[in-house]
Formats: structure tokens, C-alpha cells, sequence
């Protein structure tokens, strides 16, 4: 299954370029991935499901993913 981060690769921009894109802040994007943000907002989730050009379901699933990993 794709990563969060394959997604991002996917579209040849860089995590900063690709944040910019979706309206969310780069640091935002960082945390989330870094699984420091358990439950991100809403409007997060949806902003970044559109960039990517997935479900905000999809979205929360691989977002989780980061918090099972960091948890180990």
C-alpha cells in the first residue's frame, strides 16, 4: 500500500511545494508525517485528501498509518 509521502513523490514536488499546494502549512504537513499530530483537523485531512486526489477516508488511513509507526 502507498505512503502518504509515495503520494507526494508521486506528483514530483517537494514536501514544502506540495503543502503550499494544498493550503496547509509546511510545518503542519512535517508533524503529520512525523506522527506528532494524532487526530489532525478536519479541514486538514480534507485539504490534503484534494491535493492528492483521494477520499479523505484514503486520507485518514495512511495519516494513521504514521501514528502506528512512530508508536512502535
Amino acid at each position: 500500500m502507498l505512503t502518504l509521502d509515495d503520494l507526494i513523490e508521486k506528483r514530483g514536488e517537494g514536501y514544502t511545494a506540495f503543502a503550499a499546494r494544498a493550503g496547509i502549512p509546511a510545518f503542519t504537513l512535517r508533524r503529520i508525517r512525523q506522527g506528532l499530530i494524532a487526530c489532525p483537523r478536519i479541514a486538514t485531512v480534507a485539504k490534503l485528501a484534494a491535493a492528492l486526489g483521494i477520499t479523505s477516508r484514503r486520507c485518514r488511513a495512511l495519516i494513521a498509518r504514521y501514528r502506528k509507526e512512530t508508536a512502535k
